[in-house]
């Protein structure tokens, strides 16, 4: 089994771009299955931290989760999904489907 990760680099936005930006976004419809697999999420300084907050603190105010019916994989169903957004109530962000 091949397992492909990808890394992404979440730049701070300028104040002045920030105030006329409603919006920043992620999809963390994988996470689940990452961290399950292994996936550690790191800050840039390389400590490691809780996913949402790290999104949270890098501007992430909404966030994507797919839900499927009956996944093959067991992930992306409505009871992990679920479990998902309720994190994010506690990190003040809003999922979206």
């Amino acid at each position: 089994m091949v397992i492909l990760l990808v890394a992404i680099s979440l730049k701070s936005v300028p104040v002045s771009a920030a105030s006329t930006l409603s919006y920043v976004s992620a999809d963390v419809s994988s996470l689940q299955h990452g961290e399950d697999l292994g996936l550690s999420i790191l800050y840039a300084n390389g400590t490691a931290g809780d996913p949402l907050q790290i999104l949270k603190d890098n501007g992430v105010n909404y966030i994507r989760l797919r839900i499927w019916v009956n996944p093959a994989n067991g992930y992306n169903n409505e009871t992990k999904s679920l479990s998902v957004c309720k994190d994010c109530q506690g990190e003040r962000v809003k999922a979206t489907d």
